[in-house]
Order: C-alpha cells, then sequence, then structure tokens
C-alpha cells in the first residue's frame, strides 16, 4: 500500500480560458475550492503519516534508498534488516558483509586481521598460519 495521492484536481485554475470579462468570480471561486482541497489532503495525508498499526503503518509505505548490506526499499524494512543484524551480532554471529575491515581499529587490544585461505593475514604485512 502506498501513501495516498491527491484525488482533487490540482491545475483546475489553470484549465481556466484567457482571462475574460467577468472571470474574477469564477478565479476566487477556483482559488477558494483548491485551498480547501489542499487543507483537506494535507490533514489526511498526516493522518496516513502518523499511523503505527502493523501492516498499513507509515514506515513501511515509506519508499528508502538502497543501504549496502541491508534489504528492504521501505523505511520498516530497513530497519528490520537493521534489527536482524544487531540481533546476530550480539548472539555472536556476525553475517558476511557487515564488518567490513575499514571498520576494525589498531588500537591495541583490537583484532585487524582477516582470513585468507585459511591463513590469517595481519594487515601490517606479518602473516600467521591458521
Amino acid at each position: 500500500m502506498a501513501l495516498t495521492a491527491p484525488t482533487f484536481d490540482v491545475d483546475n485554475i489553470q484549465g481556466l480560458a484567457d482571462l475574460t470579462q467577468d472571470q474574477a468570480t469564477a478565479v476566487k471561486v477556483l482559488f477558494d475550492k483548491t485551498g480547501a482541497d489542499t487543507k483537506t489532503y494535507i490533514i489526511a495525508l498526516l493522518a496516513e503519516l502518523a499511523k503505527t498499526t502493523a501492516g498499513s503503518s507509515a514506515s513501511e509505505n515509506l519508499g528508502s534508498a538502497t543501504i549496502a548490506g541491508i534489504t528492504g526499499n521501505t523505511v520498516y524494512a530497513q530497519i528490520a534488516d537493521m534489527l536482524a543484524v544487531a540481533q546476530a551480532a550480539q548472539a555472536g554471529t556476525i553475517l558476511p558483509g557487515v564488518v567490513e575491515d575499514t571498520m576494525l581499529s589498531d588500537t591495541a587490544g583490537q583484532i585487524k586481521s582477516y582470513r585468507v585461505d585459511k591463513k590469517f593475514l595481519d594487515l601490517r604485512g606479518v602473516r600467521y598460519n591458521g
């Protein structure tokens, strides 16, 4: 389900014929109608964006750009995937591709090496047999 699009005529003023005599009333009526229609739509859209019910919440209907390493194309799906990754890490499981070498540190007490062909290659160039 996507967010509701406006259903009122957004081009009603542009649709008027070129200015002719006695058209001021028609223009005022259309300006007033456009303002009222826009207000009604914005109030309904804000209510839709405030929804928190599973299956129809705003986050399930808001598209989101691709994030490397995270699945989903809505805000809700991406947050759910990030939660799954965090829970797996908390349980001691690091999913492939989640932790990149550049995320690790050379600070004392922290390991900065990765496995290559059954050997651990220290990034400072020292090889260890594994």
